[in-house]
Formats: C-alpha cells, sequence, structure tokens
C-alpha cells in the first residue's frame, strides 16, 4: 500500500509540470515488451504486448490508455532461502489495462493493473500490479524497469519494440 501511495503522490508531483512533449505511446500503436526478472523465490521471464488505444484519457495530455497481453516463464531461485529444496517451474498468462503517461521527450511513466493466471508457487488466478519506468532510445525502441505484486514483489529490467 505505500508503495501505491509513493507512485501517487510521485504522479501528482509530476501531472502539473508537464510541457510540450510529445507522447512514447499513441494510439494505433502496439508496444512488445521483453524482459527478465527476479523476486526472493524465483527468476521470471516475460514477453507482453500492448495495443494502445486511447489518447488523452480523462482529459490528461500525454496519459495513453492500452490493452496489455503477458505471458511468463518462472524458475525456482536456487538460493537456499527461497523455501524450495529442487528446481520448480512454471508460467503465468495475464491481462492487464495499461496507462503510460508521458513525462519528458522520451521518457513515461507506466502503471497496469489486471488478472492473472499463475501456476507457479501460487497456483491461483488473481489480481496483479504493475508500476514502471519507460525510455524510448530511438523512435521504436527502447529499455524499462517495472515492479509487479501478485502475493510477493518482483522486479524487471528488459527492452521494448514499437511496432
Amino acid at each position: 500500500m505505500k508503495k501505491i501511495l509513493f507512485f501517487s503522490l510521485i504522479c501528482c508531483f509530476l501531472l502539473p509540470l508537464r510541457c510540450q512533449v510529445l507522447p512514447v505511446f499513441e494510439s494505433g500503436q502496439r508496444i512488445v515488451h521483453i524482459s527478465a526478472g527476479i523476486s526472493p523465490s524465483f527468476y521470471c521471464f516475460e514477453i507482453s504486448h500492448t495495443g494502445m488505444g486511447f489518447d488523452d484519457i480523462f482529459g490528461v495530455e500525454n496519459l495513453n490508455f492500452g490493452l496489455t497481453e503477458n505471458m511468463g516463464f518462472f524458475i525456482s531461485n536456487p538460493i537456499p532461502t527461497s523455501g524450495f529444496s529442487h528446481d520448480s517451474y512454471g508460467f503465468s498468462l495475464d491481462a492487464l489495462g495499461s496507462l503510460h503517461y508521458t513525462v519528458a521527450d522520451r521518457f513515461a511513466l507506466m502503471g497496469q493493473a489486471g488478472l492473472t493466471l499463475n501456476s507457479y508457487e501460487f497456483k491461483m488466478f488473481g489480481f496483479i500490479y504493475n508500476v514502471g519506468l519507460e525510455f524510448l532510445i530511438t523512435e521504436q525502441f527502447g529499455v524499462f524497469v517495472k515492479g509487479s505484486f501478485l502475493k510477493q514483489y518482483k522486479g524487471h529490467f528488459g527492452l521494448f519494440v514499437i511496432i
């Protein structure tokens, strides 16, 4: 809850600072994210696709909305404190709503929330949310970091391509 409050405060601080910047993402674009991540008990690799649908949501310039499909693969962390005595693995399938807010040229904040089917540690259907930062290096290629929460936290870093 503290992290959500912290992210909300950052957004409230940055929204008034908006100047005339070009959005990183616009409606009609498709974005593919490829990432690697780690949590206290597993490593993960994910690929996702976001179709950007709407620009300037809620009348806020450079706030864009899209729908994301995410697929992940997990393998247990061999660290003794992970709680696993042997290697195990699993997958996740996620459907998320995705907000992207461009705060400066080539730099955007990302927030996602949605449903997940996770077969790894939790064997569950649940609610997941992600927050992150995206930086566009060229017109169609960039890097990102994000934090995710389902029953525990995990961090991701990776690349994205606008197609």
